[in-house]
């Protein structure tokens, strides 16, 4: 997957509205929700969505040169996500490549994405070029490949659709 660390903030949110319109079509063609106007989008949060121990983009690499599981989830019934990018917190980051998959244990793969050139941006932010959709209860499964073992804060950039009234009131 071509990925690029060199948008402007303006293209950046454009690419947000974008995902978000996508998204809201998409909750009412899924039956996620009746009208447009019914469904929220919002940005991904770590615990909220991805099962994370606290609504913090912390994960921790147990394993070098093999991929940790980071997210292993069944998406719930009335959400669809999208994913688009990554920002590196992290001073010294661990991960070298993303894995997108499906299935408890990662069975198919939607897509691999090498992100160590973010870390070397002075944004420590890569978009991709297609945009990673998880949706209709598919099992989540977010791998990292550690280059080494420790902690390590990635932000998955995306957005979700859910209706309004889930997570965050109308």
């Amino acid at each position: 997957m071509a990925s690029t660390a060199n948008l402007s903030l303006s293209e950046i949110r454009r690419l947000e509205i974008g995902i978000s319109e996508y998204l809201k079509d998409l909750a009412v063609k899924k039956g996620i929700v009746k009208a447009r106007t019914e469904a929220l989008v919002r940005d991904i949060l770590p615990k909220t969505d991805l099962n994370f121990t606290n609504e913090e983009w912390v994960e921790t690499i147990t394993s070098a040169n093999a991929w940790n599981t980071v997210v292993s989830l069944r998406l719930p019934d009335k959400k669809a996500m999208v994913i688009y990018g990554v920002r590196f917190i992290t001073a010294s980051p661990k991960t070298s490549a993303i894995k997108f998959a499906l299935g408890p244990e990662g069975a198919k793969v939607k897509e691999i994405v090498e992100v160590e050139s973010a870390t070397v941006t002075e944004e420590k932010e890569l978009i991709f070029e297609t945009p990673i959709l998880y949706e209709d209860s598919q099992y989540v499964n977010i791998s990292f490949y550690g280059k080494d073992t420790g902690t390590e804060k990635i932000v998955l950039l995306g957005k979700v659709v859910e209706p309004a009234g889930e997570v965050v009131a109308s």
